[in-house]
């Protein structure tokens, strides 16, 4: 969370899940097993109106991404998945190499090795 003495400016929650690698797009899907994938969901990604277009959402995403490169080393997981909320966001995310699945173009996903690589672990 980013605040502001006691003004939410934005914020983030994670949630740990499970995909099949069919789910995947098909350049990733051939690399993992049949069997259910641990990754962690981003389930909300916001900031405030106000304090938009300054730069908050990324840090709050790149936090988001530094936690999960240490969940990924601890407990093992394969990426990130997120549920864009419109065509925008999903251009959003998009500029951090998230990629879209296949069958879902508003539910896009980002391999842990990307992001040991932005993150720079």
């Amino acid at each position: 969370m980013a605040a502001e003495g006691s003004t939410v400016l934005g914020f983030y929650s994670l949630a740990m899940a499970a995909i099949l690698k069919d789910q995947l797009p098909a350049a990733h899907a051939a690399r993992f097993p049949r069997f259910p994938l641990p990754v962690a969901r981003l389930a909300r990604l916001a900031v405030d109106q106000l304090h938009q277009k300054q730069g908050l959402g990324e840090r709050l995403l790149m936090d988001a991404l530094q936690r999960c490169a240490r969940l990924a080393e601890e407990i093992g997981m394969v990426g990130v998945i997120v549920d864009a909320k419109h065509e925008r966001a999903r251009g959003w995310y998009e500029r951090y190499e998230f990629e879209r699945f296949p069958d879902a173009p508003l539910t896009l996903w980002l391999p842990t090795g990307v992001i040991t690589r932005l993150c720079g672990a």
